[in-house]
């Protein structure tokens, strides 16, 4: 599994584990490059086995923090990350917010 974006391209798909205090956490992305953004199409995050766990904030936080720090060291300007929220860890019907688009931008030159 790689450790940074070094060797990706467009279209290929990013596959890394995260550690957070409870288990790893694996995240699944579509790469989309257009000259110095990054973009992490479709992402998807999952615990690395089939338990069900619940990620804290401190866990996202962390995860966005590398992921833009291996994005800079790539030489990359911008990172956008997309998605869609498809589980959570409420299951009553006034606050699932299931299918809740993700689009979060970060100008990795502020950083």
């Amino acid at each position: 599994m790689s450790s940074d974006f070094g060797g990706l391209e467009q279209e290929d798909i990013l596959i890394k584990e995260f550690p957070t205090t409870q288990e790893p956490l694996m995240i699944r992305a579509e790469i989309e490059i257009d000259g110095k953004k990054l973009h992490l199409k479709d992402i998807g995050i999952f615990p690395k086995d089939s338990r069900r766990i619940e990620i804290t904030q401190q866990d996202l936080n962390g995860i966005l923090e590398q992921l833009k720090q291996e994005a800079k060291e790539q030489g990359f300007d911008n990172l956008r990350i997309t998605g869609r929220r498809v589980s959570g860890s409420s299951f009553t019907p006034s606050n699932i917010n299931y299918g809740k688009k993700i689009d979060i931008s970060f100008d990795l030159t502020k950083e």
